[in-house]
């Protein structure tokens, strides 16, 4: 035994004798012992208990972000009628949207629907009905959709590709 442990224990001892002289008992050490094990152990459940509430916290933060973000993006799909309201007839039409990823469900008499990426990202639809007319004063349905929302920029109505008017906003 070393001289430092011997000289430990001789103090406890002393220690002990003087509590015992002043009216303390050995067992209120142990009793008092275990209380201050049992709050270490309270606070450690607590502390826990706070790590586990701020992980709650947490959690419901991105919930809501996830609930902000399924209510941003939602599923669109739109029918417009279109009318030749040209003085003569037409197999061309183009619409511009203000958003990209726009699909054709329904292309009404157009053999072709092509749906092209602008620069900037939004989409253009090009419809062609190279075998035949839109004769002046006929409309017609055709219907898009997108995983969100969109609307038309402006739409234009042409013949062989020359040029025609630009129209704004939906028809």
């Amino acid at each position: 035994m070393t001289d430092l442990v011997r000289a430990a224990r001789t103090i406890a001892g002393t220690l002990a004798a003087v509590l015992c002289s002043s009216g303390f008992h050995p067992t209120i050490f142990s009793i008092h012992r275990r209380e201050i094990n049992m709050a270490k152990k309270s606070k450690e459940r607590f502390e826990d208990a706070e790590e586990l509430k701020a992980d709650v916290d947490a959690l419901r933060e991105e919930l809501i972000d996830l609930e902000r973000l399924a209510t941003t993006v939602t599923y669109q799909q739109t029918d417009h009628t279109f009318k030749n309201g040209t003085r003569g007839p037409v197999n061309d039409l183009h619409v511009e949207f203000d958003a990209g990823d726009i699909k054709v469900k329904k292309k009404g008499p157009f053999n072709n629907a092509k749906v092209r990426k602008l620069a900037d990202g939004r989409s253009r639809v090009d419809f062609d009905k190279p075998d035949g007319d839109i004769a002046s004063g006929k409309d017609f349905e055709v219907t898009f959709e997108r995983d969100g929302e969109f609307a038309i920029k402006r739409w234009r109505w042409t013949r062989n590709g020359n040029t025609g008017r630009w129209h704004k906003g939906a028809p």
